[in-house]
């Protein structure tokens, strides 16, 4: 089954069915639905895992914003060169085994060079990995640090605008469409609570349902809230 596009033009025409529509009329124009799919995106591109890489070279300060780069936030820099590397013709020894220490003059000479080597090796793998940065919209700050790199990894995770950022069909962005469609519902039933309100004439053969769509509205957008915090918390992991 094909994915159908997934736009704001979508989560309107989904809203107003769920609302009633065609079938009931349903006093909302495309201006509050949209405010309502805004609403949603607010919600939702928290808690949005999509980490993107791009590789620029190493600065102390780095404009993203001349790499066309939107992003929310940034989640790890990481340098791309190796380093310092461990001579392989040197016989690997078993630094952490007691009974190595027995051995004779020449082997303890090894198991020495191989020691401090490995602790050299440790913390240079320590060093490399990862770089500190602080960001600043659009500006990445590195700690460059030592050894040095002439290039990194940016992981980043890019800004969230529109609904049709979730539009490929991972998995991960068929639960992030799930919760979009759901805050945008609630947040258009909440708007129409508003509307419906001002209709409330006493004595009027006519009532209309502003308190249920409001209490709806408030027990939802709460449910959401919950399910989308337990449900990235346990597929992704997150703290």
């Amino acid at each position: 089954m094909t994915t159908p596009v997934f736009n704001r033009e979508y989560v309107r025409s989904w809203v107003l069915r769920q609302l009633g529509y065609p079938t009931v009329r349903v006093e909302l124009d495309e201006d509050q639905l949209n405010d309502s799919i805004d609403s949603a995106i607010d919600e939702v591109a928290p808690w949005v895992v999509q980490p993107k890489f791009i590789t620029v070279p190493v600065q102390e300060r780095i404009d993203l914003s001349e790499y066309d780069i939107d992003a929310a936030y940034v989640i790890n820099v990481h340098k791309t060169e190796v380093g310092y590397q461990a001579n392989s013709s040197v016989p690997q020894i078993d630094v952490f085994n007691p009974m190595s220490y027995y051995n004779v003059i020449g082997t303890r000479v090894m198991i020495y060079d191989t020691l401090e080597r490995g602790l050299y090796d440790r913390a240079n793998q320590s060093a490399k990995d990862n770089i500190s940065f602080r960001y600043i919209k659009p500006y990445l700050y590195l700690d460059i640090g030592y050894p040095s790199s002439t290039d990194c990894v940016i992981e980043y995770s890019p800004t969230i605008s529109d609904v049709d950022a979730f539009m490929d069909g991972m998995e991960d962005n068929r639960i992030y469409r799930k919760y979009v469609k759901g805050f945008s519902l609630a947040y258009a039933r909440k708007i129409l609570a508003e509307v419906r309100g001002k209709y409330n004439v006493d004595g009027s053969p006519v009532t209309v349902n502003a308190e249920d769509q409001a209490s709806r509205a408030e027990s939802e957008i709460t449910a959401l809230r919950e399910e989308i915090r337990d449900t990235v918390n346990t597929q992704f992991i997150m703290d």
